[in-house]
């Protein structure tokens, strides 16, 4: 039997082969680099949302303490605004008791002034329609005793 040479179709096959292998070797490390890019790019995108989510977290919370800060503050002008229009009515209240006083007696109309009498009543007049408000015995800031047995909100 004759010894038989390579066979014609036996080169190509290696040839196939040894590129197959030169290609599958020269992709093996791209592969790693790209698995090590994706598993970089995975981590990055990951790290984002953590960041995103706490930056959505503490905007949240500017908002709401936003909102806190203005009830607190809406509530601070809405005292002292009740507190000015009862220094206001006082005040008001002590106008008219001194405007009543002011107001010459109605023993006094028609007779003019008697000697040595003076023009303004020096005793509360009636005239004025009511008593003036008390003066609350309390300090300024602390509640009322009408006060002090309501909740407030």
């Amino acid at each position: 039997m004759a010894k038989k040479g390579p066979s014609v179709g036996t080169a190509p096959k290696r040839a196939r082969a040894a590129r197959a292998h030169a290609a599958s070797s020269a992709t093996e490390p791209g592969s790693g680099t790209l698995r090590r890019l994706k598993d970089t790019v995975v981590t990055t995108l990951a790290g984002v949302l953590d960041v995103g989510s706490e930056v959505g977290a503490v905007a949240v919370s500017a908002a709401r303490g936003t909102i806190r800060a203005a009830g607190e503050i809406g509530a601070d002008v809405g005292r002292v605004a009740l507190r000015a229009a009862g220094g206001a009515l006082q005040a008001a209240d002590r106008i008219s008791a001194a405007a009543g006083r002011a107001i010459i007696a109605p023993k006094m109309v028609g007779a003019g002034p008697a000697p040595g009498r003076p023009v303004v009543a020096t005793e509360r007049s009636t005239s004025a329609g009511r008593k003036p408000l008390a003066r609350s015995s309390s300090r300024p800031g602390q509640p009322t005793a009408r006060r002090r047995g309501r909740k407030t909100a």
